[in-house]
């Protein structure tokens, strides 16, 4: 079975439900304009207006894990990312001229459109600055992950200025403490890494436009063996919960040409929220991260 360590896209999951839900597609008010107030990199498509940057941080154990940087902009012009060491950021704010530690380039074994992988010797907070270098505005999402990544916590002060599109929710009751035991409890899909005990599950839950535009679902748990995923539309947790036997449209898989350890692809025509049930069936425990990624997918709300 193909098991690559290198994690892909990330947003990828956390148990706590930090202040990382910032909402939904769109930039918060001054959020992103510096690393002090960098966003999450936790996969959520937003748009970046021309000639301008936004910032994203994300938490390293500095334990030489491999990292891997995504950004997806379908294929536009302008579109560029640099990432940056605290040490580098540092400078930068000292006034110092600093160069970059790395920066994306095309991948043709990758999905996304620019991508970078590398690891470092020191724990810290790193960073990428998402840049636009033309004069029309585009849409992107970015993800970062990888076994030795976690999401800091969010600015204090978040006020969106832009809501996503309009969904029909499933048919679950709502919940105001989610903790991933039922579809119901699902918990939002935010980039970071979660551990599951043996035989248990987790339902993650993402909102997903029905414009048929192409659905990611990437499970990475270092090359360990137990873990599995299966995709469930709206309908099918309606059917559910009604009581009948359903099977998960889609079940992740190894794909070779994909550096994730388990792996689902498809789209839809309705609009809704969609699931992703984690299971593990080993006998012991497993840590993971989970992304979905693509242009109509959304971040799920808080008590959703």
């Amino acid at each position: 079975m193909f098991r690559k360590l290198t994690a892909v896209m990330g947003v990828v999951v956390i148990f706590s439900l930090i202040s990382l839900l910032i909402g939904t597609a769109a930039f918060a008010d001054a959020t992103g304009a510096t690393p002090d107030q960098a966003l999450a990199p936790d996969g959520v498509t937003r748009t970046l207006a021309g000639n301008s940057s936004v910032w994203y941080a994300f938490q390293y154990s500095g334990d030489q894990s491999q990292i891997t940087i995504q950004l997806y902009d379908q294929g536009v012009a302008g579109a560029v990312f640099t990432v940056w060491t605290p040490d580098e950021v540092k400078q930068m704010e000292a006034g110092q001229t600093v160069n970059p530690v790395g920066a994306g380039s095309p991948n043709p074994d990758l999905l996304s459109n620019l991508s970078w992988s590398g690891n470092f010797n020191m724990a810290g907070t790193y960073y990428v600055q998402v840049s636009n270098v033309n004069g029309d505005a585009f849409t992107y999402s970015l993800t970062v992950t990888g076994s030795g990544v976690s999401m800091p916590p969010a600015p204090a002060s978040v006020a969106v200025n832009a809501p996503a599109p309009a969904l029909t929710p499933a048919a679950a009751p709502a919940a105001t403490t989610s903790d991933g035991s039922s579809p119901a409890l699902a918990l939002p899909i935010t980039g970071g890494s979660a551990t599951l005990n043996p035989g248990a599950s987790l339902w993650f839950g993402f909102q997903y436009t029905g414009d048929k535009s192409q659905i990611q679902v990437i499970l990475n748990d270092n090359g360990e063996s137990g873990l599995a995923f299966g995709v469930w539309t709206p309908g099918e947790i309606q059917q559910m919960a009604a009581g009948q036997t359903v099977d998960p449209i889609g079940r992740g898989s190894p794909n070779p040409d994909v550096p994730a350890d388990l792996f689902w692809t498809g789209n839809f025509n309705q609009a809704g929220t969609y699931y992703v049930m984690v299971q593990n069936n080993s006998t012991s425990a497993i840590g993971f991260t989970l992304a979905v990624t693509g242009s109509g997918t959304y971040l799920l709300p808080s008590g959703h």
